[in-house]
């Protein structure tokens, strides 16, 4: 059955099809019901909708059936669990029955006699109809619960034992039933609630009192006994009844049965009665407690070490419309399902030993001074047969490196059914039966369509092949489509923390960093103990015509569904302190608060010297040099260099013996030998496979250290480009009086407490990680209980803030660029232009499409292979090469636009700027740096669709380039000097008491201008020159 449309319950479309048991019904104390009926209005507040009937609605019943099997001993009393059906739709879910082989005795066909149509107005399902099973003569059982067809019960620990206590029953019990009061907005939710129960159609222009005393009369509620308008009393009640116990020889069950023809809202007609009775108990409290999670959101951060306690998975869209972050949870949710005690034809002894069976053989995944992956592969292995129930089947990628290695070990575990292998190499051991080894290239098309010919889905995929960053890409975007359900690809040894970062971004995979298992790893080791892990991918949401997501559709009204808020009906609040106040983040001296706790009236502020010492740090791996342009980072120190020096700041560069730094005085820190020990060689033009912990990254830091020692000041500033590369030198110098900075974050992961941003993107990601770490510390302290969450503490220590605290110390600042690099030009030629990576993540199919669609030239530029990805290349476009900054000059000055649709947030994507001063209107995205960098219509576009990418490029000459050209000027060098010396200068004033204080002698706030002329720009630096040389 297809799921891609389904978009309220992908995780229940997900489910796959099994084999339904057979078993005899041995007692009459309890039976299951779970309905299945039509209703013009669907649960997912749509249109009826055969497709959800069978995907959804009767798949979903069979699964929840099949919970209380696996994971309830009601499978060891027999008890008769029963899907009635409504004879209006039982051919549809027939289809879904027949796939899972249930047998006819569990399926009840109802027909509902007399039943009474849905009022004019009423938008709302008919959830009376679940009730119909109190018509089923043939069955009687002296208790039904009642189960909907989307709450599951799941555990991963031993069943629940709910027979002894359910089989007692003698008053009904629901899944919630409590007090709530209802008042203000809150009322009217009641009252519409209660309209619905009635079977009316609620008028939110009727007066409310009115509605609902005609709605509590066809409720069977006396006069006498009505409680009309808001209460703050327990008079009113609300429940849920996913889960509801109901003894048949209850007074409920025969109220239930004369009213539930015209029922819509069975909830509220619950409340009604119970508020009258008060006879319905609290489910949860009568077999132990119950959790129940429904938003996604709630069941991912739900504490799952409590799993095995089990819980009632009814889990529904944050915002009620779609479901956005299942692949976050499907193993979990999955998982909880099966057995909690795994059936299967694998022998117990078989869910182990994967590890022992690595050691044992001559593969690197298990050895002494190679990879510690044993217990991975353990964990990875037990996990998937317990889900799958049965012997797996594996392909391994790579095999004939290590001689026998690991395809010998995977041969002789009892868990594996069938081994594929592939290698470019032969393999040099022996095959078994159940082995075929092909000696082929892995990373190509025709491989994957031949085994996907030859082979049944495996269940393992694993990737130890090249290692090349483009091979694991290619694997991780294929790959996937020869897994069976509930597979999982696995990318061994990724290189470095950027491609590892990129991977997981690109590829919605997960993944682990294992060097933490290798203390005695060396530098010059090439095994990088980094692992990715993919689950099976299911289809992305089908395009529509126009190229769009298909939506899902809005309220009657024409309004996005709304999620509900607390049980008042108000936001939710920050808890308050003992005294009735909202909690407050303390204010420390030079803090995140930073206002200063000592400062007890207003004075004048005036700095004692403008001029400031500027420690800045080159990039351990290269010369700081204008011609190494391949690293933004060796750039950005250079450029900042020249500018503050111009400016008349003090600036001491700490780099390279080759570096060309214009400022005040070098320091030579690192030289070509030791770039040589760590790389192998210093002649490289590109960055090299570094890590921040290595012989370069060491060398660089403690000497920089040492340097900085003999030469700070009190007030001076430290300058960390490279973020966590440059922290071990910061760490030493701790102890000084001086400013750490980290002056151009485009990265994730920061640890100084003075932090310069390139966009406000990336300071807001780094603010919600902030968060994040904050939230997360609160949950789970830093202790031995959770060690695995010991790096996640490291970081957080730098980065671990309440959204509440105020970010004086954090700041953006733009990237910036050199005007004189860049030629303006209002002559065009007719070909447009793709300047960045050759990769997928920057949007060049797009680029592709546009230039087929309109028939325009496209001229692409770049570092990469065009050949490597695997797109169909137009006959419009021209590959150049990489550009240096004489050729994108000339790129950028003659195309009629830059096309820059980057799919990624970007942090900073200089291209928008670059081509801007070229008087070139940059296309793009609509997200990241894009929404500052570019003032849509003004000097470029953003899209969010093909069609608006077209749009743009059709009426780019509506774009002035003398306005593209003027808005490039705030991002130059020399705005970017006069942003520096304002924020250094606040940083040093706010943290010396003075937040509260005034300088009488400030003229400006230039530095937060975005529309400076040039002139302006030269007369404002004039002015800080003049008086830093009088300094």
């Amino acid at each position: 059955m297809p799921i891609e449309q389904e978009k309220r319950k992908k995780h229940i479309a997900r489910l796959p099809i099994t084999t339904y048991p057979d078993f005899e019904v041995k007692t009459d104390e309890i039976a299951v019901s779970i309905p299945i009926f039509h209703s013009p209005v669907d649960s997912g507040l749509t249109d009826f909708d055969a497709r959800r009937i069978k995907e959804v609605h009767a798949k979903g019943a069979i699964w929840t059936a099949l919970s209380l099997l696996n994971n309830t001993d009601f499978s060891d009393h027999n008890v008769g669990i029963y899907f009635h059906v409504e004879d209006t739709i039982s051919d549809i879910a027939a289809e879904a029955f027949h796939a899972f082989n249930v047998p006819e005795k569990f399926i009840r066909v109802m027909t509902i006699e007399n039943q009474i149509p849905s009022p004019p107005g009423m938008n709302f399902p008919q959830y009376g109809k679940k009730y119909m099973f109190l018509e089923d003569d043939a069955l009687a059982p002296e208790r039904w619960l009642m189960m909907d067809s989307d709450a599951f019960v799941c555990k991963t620990g031993q069943k629940f034992q709910w027979y002894p206590c359910f089989s007692a029953f003698q008053n009904p019990s629901a899944l919630n039933c409590v007090p709530q009061a209802y008042t203000g907005e809150g009322y009217e939710w009641w009252v519409e609630g209660v309209c619905r129960g009635a079977g009316i159609a609620f008028d939110p222009n009727r007066p409310l009192e009115e509605q609902e005393k005609e709605a509590l009369a066809i409720l069977e509620v006396p006069p006498e006994k009505m409680v009309l308008g808001p209460t703050e009393d327990d008079s009113r009640y609300y429940t849920c009844t996913q889960m509801l116990v109901l003894p048949t020889a209850h007074k409920l069950a025969a109220y239930i049965k004369r009213n539930f023809r015209k029922v819509h809202c069975d909830e509220f007609m619950l409340n009604v009665w119970q508020g009258m009775h008060k006879e319905v108990s609290f489910l949860p409290n009568k077999i132990g407690g119950l959790p129940k999670f429904s938003f996604e959101t709630q069941y991912i951060e739900r504490d799952k070490s409590l799993d095995a306690d089990g819980y009632i998975a009814h889990i529904f869209p944050d915002d009620r419309i779609e479901q956005t972050r299942v692949d976050e949870y499907w193993d979990d949710f999955y998982h909880a399902l099966l057995p909690s005690e795994p059936v299967s034809t694998v022998s117990p002894d078989a869910y182990c030993g994967v590890g022992e069976k690595l050691a044992q053989s001559t593969s690197d995944k298990q050895r002494a001074g190679m990879h510690q992956y044993g217990t991975f592969y353990d964990l990875i292995f037990d996990a998937i047969a317990m889900r799958q129930g049965r012997p797996l089947r594996l392909l391994e990628i790579g095999v004939s490196k290590y001689g026998t290695g690991s395809l010998k070990a995977f041969q002789e575990l009892e868990i594996i059914s069938e081994v594929v292998a592939i290698d470019v190499e032969p393999y040099i051991g022996t095959s078994a039966d159940h082995t075929t080894f092909y000696q082929i290239d892995a990373y190509q098309h025709s491989t994957i369509d031949m085994l996907k010919e030859k082979h049944d889905p495996f269940d393992i995929i694993i990737d130890d092949g090249s290692h090349d960053v483009a091979h694991q890409s290619f694997f991780l975007e294929h790959y996937g489509q020869l897994l069976a359900e509930g597979g999982q690809l696995i990318c061994e040894d990724v290189d470095n923390d950027d491609t590892f970062k990129q991977l997981c971004h690109e590829h919605n995979a997960y993944g682990l960093d294992l060097f933490v298992n290798r203390p005695e790893k060396k530098w010059g080791d090439t095994h990088n103990d980094r692992i990715l892990i993919k689950n099976k991918q299911h289809p992305p949401t089908p395009l529509d015509k126009g190229g769009q997501e298909q939506q899902t559709p809005l309220d009657k009204g024409g309004q996005e569904q709304q999620t509900p808020l607390d049980k008042g009906g108000q936001e939710q609040q920050t808890p308050l302190d003992k005294g009735g106040q909202e909690q407050q983040t303390p204010l420390d001296k030079g803090g995140y608060g930073g206002l200063g706790e000592k400062q007890q009236r207003y004075a004048i502020y005036k700095p004692t010297s403008e001029k400031l010492t500027l420690h800045a740090f080159g990039i351990p791996y290269a010369a700081t040099d204008p011609n190494f342009n391949t690293c933004a980072y060796v750039q950005r120190v250079w450029k900042f260099c020249k500018i503050m020096h111009n400016l008349g700041h003090n600036v001491i560069h700490y780099g390279h013996e080759k570096s060309t730094a214009i400022c005040s005085e070098h320091v030579t820190v690192t030289d070509d030998d030791v770039l040589k020990k760590s790389y192998g060689t210093a002649d490289y033009k590109v960055v090299p496979d570094q890590r921040r912990d290595d012989h370069a990254f060491n060398v660089f830091n403690e000497n920089a250290a040492r340097e900085v020692r003999t030469r700070a000041k009190q007030n001076d500033f430290v300058l960390a480009f490279y973020g966590w590369g440059h922290k071990q030198a910061c760490n030493q110098l701790a102890d000084l009086p001086v400013y750490i900075v980290e002056p151009s974050i485009g990265y994730t992961d920061c640890f100084a407490k003075y932090r310069i941003h390139q966009s406000n993107g990336n300071m807001n990601f780094d603010r919600g990680m902030a968060w994040w770490a904050f939230k997360l510390e609160q949950r789970f302290p830093p202790n031995d209980e959770y060690p695995y969450l010991q790096h996640v503490h490291d970081v957080g220590r730098h980065n671990n803030r309440s959204m509440n605290d105020p970010s004086w110390n954090t700041f953006v600042i733009p990237n910036f660029y050199d005007l004189e690099h860049f030629e303006y030009s209002e002559q065009k030629d007719d070909y447009m232009l793709f300047l960045g990576r050759i990769h997928r993540c920057k949007g060049i199919e797009i680029a592709f499409r546009l230039a087929e669609y309109t028939n325009t030239p496209l001229v692409v530029a770049g570092q990469g292979d065009i050949n490597t990805l695997d797109l169909k290349i137009p006959k419009q476009v021209e590959y150049v090469g990489i550009a240096d900054v004489a050729t994108r000059s000339k790129l950028y000055a003659k195309a009629i636009a830059t096309v820059c649709p980057s799919m990624y947030l970007e942090p900073g994507l200089g291209v928008h700027v670059e081509t801007n001063f070229a008087g070139t209107p940059p296309i793009t995205t609509n997200w990241g740096a894009p929404m500052e960098l570019l003032r849509h219509g003004i000097n470029g576009y953003r899209c969010h669709s093909f069609d608006q990418f077209v749009w743009a490029l059709e009426n780019v000459d509506r774009i002035d380039p003398k306005t593209c050209r003027h808005h490039a000027l705030q991002f130059s060098n020399e705005k970017a000097s006069i942003n520096y010396h304002e924020v250094f200068h606040t940083i040093l004033q706010n943290d010396q008491d003075n937040w509260w204080n005034v300088n009488p002698d400030r003229t400006n706030l230039d530095w937060l201008a975005t529309d400076m002329t040039e002139a302006e720009i030269h007369a404002r630096i004039a002015e800080i020159s003049s008086r830093l040389s009088a300094d």
